[in-house]
């Protein structure tokens, strides 16, 4: 999981900015219930955020997959444990590039697009709550320097 994280972020972080330097990403997870990848590389895209650290795009990640033929997203373990293929994908939202994907299983190639699709759907709507959070962070952050 630490592997995966380094490239995707590798792939995010402007780096032109800190020549010579390095970035470290610690991700502890206190509990687990499905989609721990997800839930690090979302934490870790906010805090390098929140830390000022300059990315390309917002980093998004959700794990999809199938139940009875019907693609679902965010899967918690309950799902997991149906027995479905699970993909995990990590994209660049507003350019929608891919950064990674991830399966444990076979997935029959005619699934795979309806599952992607729906994947990045995830993604962006899960930037469009990102956006707003940091928004209103940066917004809070200026009222308290104001005072």
């Amino acid at each position: 999981m630490a592997t995966l994280i380094q490239e995707i972020f590798e792939s995010a972080v402007v780096t032109t900015n800190y020549p010579r330097s390095q970035i470290d990403i610690f991700v502890q997870v206190m509990q687990a219930d499905g989609g721990q990848l997800s839930a690090c590389v979302n934490a870790a895209c906010l805090a390098l955020i929140d830390a000022g650290i300059p990315l390309s795009d917002y980093v998004c990640s959700v794990t999809s997959s199938f139940i009875e033929d019907t693609p679902i997203l965010d899967l918690n373990q309950t799902e997991k444990s149906a027995g479905g293929p699970e993909m995990v994908v990590a994209v660049l939202p507003k350019s929608k590039k891919v950064l990674m994907t991830q399966m444990d299983q076979r997935l029959h190639i005619d699934k795979l697009e309806g599952i992607l699709e729906l994947a990045v759907e995830g993604c962006t709507q899960i930037m469009e709550k990102f956006d707003a959070t940091v928004r209103a962070r940066t917004a809070q952050l200026l009222t308290s320097y104001g005072k």
